[in-house]
């Protein structure tokens, strides 16, 4: 019984992330669009990528994810499609997070709910959350790989071995760092 509880309550705070970032999101969206993401816009709209080294990850990927809507049978504008990815990968970071915070053993709700909120709130996580570009691409990766760096050490301290979570740690820092590597 107890543990259909916690279950259930995970549920409706997972739940509640995702509906209030959301509502947050789509109520509070940014007027004046980031100059970068314009630029690549811009391209998009041209049908013509400018190689910019100083975005060797960003702007292809931008480009992909546009494409990958617009073949999905999306009819969405290139500004739109990064508001998507900057929304959806927020989201996503924001359950890991959460997760992280279970692994952790934070038992109180209302203690997840401040930390996560905490989170979602802070300078540098909410204006990549709503700045219309895809900056928020790679928190998923760095709170995966936070979260894979506590599991190891939790699995080591009980005497059992996690190999794949280093590995997995691995991945999700040097993705991380690939989709920031700029200024070459």
């Amino acid at each position: 019984m107890k543990r259909a509880h916690v279950n259930q309550t995970v549920w409706w705070e997972r739940s509640s992330i995702i509906v209030l970032t959301v509502i947050y999101l789509v109520l509070f969206n940014r007027v004046i669009p980031h100059g970068d993401a314009l630029r690549v816009v811009r391209q998009i709209q041209e049908s013509h990528l400018i190689w910019n080294p100083n975005h060797l990850i960003f702007d292809p990927l931008g480009y992909g994810w546009y494409a990958l809507l617009e073949r999905l049978g999306f009819s969405i504008s290139p500004l739109g499609s990064f508001e998507i990815i900057s929304a959806v990968t927020a989201i996503a970071s924001l359950l890991i997070f959460h997760a992280l915070l279970m692994q952790v053993g934070v038992k109180s709700w209302q203690a997840r709910a401040l930390a996560v909120t905490g989170l979602f709130a802070s300078q540098g996580f909410l204006s990549m959350a709503i700045s219309q570009y895809y900056f928020m691409v790679q928190m998923p990766f760095l709170l995966g790989a936070l979260y894979l760096g506590v599991r190891f050490m939790q699995k080591a301290r009980s005497g059992n071995d996690c190999a794949l979570c280093l590995y997995g740690m691995g991945v999700f820092a040097a993705i991380a760092g690939t989709i920031m590597f700029n200024n070459v």
